[in-house]
């Protein structure tokens, strides 16, 4: 489970930044 906080936090964290990468 921690994968799924880590990488929801970064998906928060980053924002619009994930969608201007690839």
């Amino acid at each position: 489970l921690y994968f799924i906080v880590q990488y929801t936090y970064k998906l928060i964290y980053t924002g619009p930044y994930l969608r201007l990468g690839p």
